[in-house]
Order: structure tokens, then C-alpha cells, then sequence
């Protein structure tokens, strides 16, 4: 039987000629190239291993990260700031530094004048670390109720923030003065 095999394998293998065996071996290879370069543009947009994405942002990074969001905010590129800020806060290495990330991500929201989210935002960024909000925060909110029309909560908020305040330097004592005109005014608003 192998007798008769024999010859018809012979003739075809006559019939193949190199030229044949060399454009096959290159469409096998263009094939496993598209199918290599698919199988990695695929890992590489779902996060796969790009370990920058994963790997904990320490609180030296977040400060230089809230530094270039600063820079791209006066540059008036809110949208990137806003999406490295929510792209980072998951990856903060620790409670104050999801904070800061909030907060300013709130900050952002707020001079987008989408006021919902930049409330949802910094009441996030308290819930997540209270002992890290100070005056600032707290006018942040007070500001937001304002835009909110909410005018007791801004109140509130306006008199949070001078609690943060001891007055003991002209700038605390400025900032106690400024909180204060919003509380008057805010009072002789409800009141006509």
C-alpha cells in the first residue's frame, strides 16, 4: 500500500514548487502578526498590563498631579484635568490623597457649573477623609449651595469655614472677614 502512496505524493510534491512554499510561509506569518498585534492593542485599551494604571499614586505624586491640573485649568483645558483627576482618585495610595484629588475634581466640576456633581464630589471627598477639609473646602461647598440657590446650607457651609479659622495671621483674618460679608449677605438676601 505504501508502494501506491508513494508516487502520488511524489507528483505533488513536483507540482509545489518553492516559490509556493515561500508566499504561503509569508501569508502564514502576516496572518499571526495581525492576530499578535490584535490580541495586544486589545490587553493594552481594557488595562491590562500597563502597571501605570494600576500602581498607587503616593502623595508626592498627587501633589504634582493637582499642580498639572492647576496649569491645564488656567490653560482652560478642563476636560483633561477632569479626566486625569477622575482617572487617578481610584489609584491614591491613601485617605488625605483621595481628598485632594476630590476636591480639586469638585473644584473642576464647579467652574464647569455642573454644581450636582461638584456637591456629589466634595461631599465624597469629606465622607472619604473629614480631618483633611479645612476653610477652603468648606467655602468650596458654601459656593456650590450658593449656585445651588440653597442659601441656609451655604450659610452653614460660609460658618464651617470660619470655624476652621483661629484668626492669629491678616490672611486668616481676611478670609473670617470675606466668609462673614457672604453670611450677611446671604441673610439680608432671605430676608426680602
Amino acid at each position: 500500500m505504501l508502494n501506491r502512496i508513494k508516487p502520488f505524493i511524489n507528483s505533488i510534491a513536483k507540482k509545489i514548487s518553492k516559490r509556493s512554499v515561500l508566499v504561503a510561509i509569508f501569508a502564514v506569518l502576516i496572518v499571526a502578526s495581525l492576530i499578535l498585534g490584535y490580541f495586544i492593542y486589545n490587553n493594552s485599551t481594557k488595562g491590562g498590563t500597563d502597571k501605570s494604571q494600576t500602581t498607587p499614586l503616593s502623595s508626592e505624586q498627587v501633589t504634582l498631579l493637582i499642580d498639572e491640573v492647576d496649569q491645564l485649568v488656567d490653560d482652560g483645558d478642563n476636560d483633561l484635568a477632569k479626566s486625569k483627576l477622575e482617572g487617578s482618585v481610584d489609584r491614591a495610595a491613601d485617605n488625605e490623597s483621595k481628598f485632594l484629588l476630590l476636591k480639586n475634581l469638585s473644584s473642576v466640576y464647579y467652574d464647569e457649573e455642573n454644581y450636582d456633581e461638584a456637591l456629589k464630589t466634595i461631599q465624597t471627598a469629606i465622607s472619604t477623609s473629614p480631618e483633611s477639609a479645612n476653610s477652603s473646602t468648606y467655602d468650596l461647598m458654601a459656593g456650590i449651595y450658593v449656585e445651588l440657590g440653597d442659601k441656609k446650607s451655604a450659610i452653614k457651609y460660609y460658618q464651617e469655614a470660619i470655624n476652621q479659622l483661629d484668626g492669629e495671621d491678616d490672611w486668616e483674618k481676611n478670609r473670617i472677614e470675606s466668609f462673614q460679608e457672604e453670611i450677611d449677605k446671604l441673610q439680608g438676601d432671605a430676608n426680602k
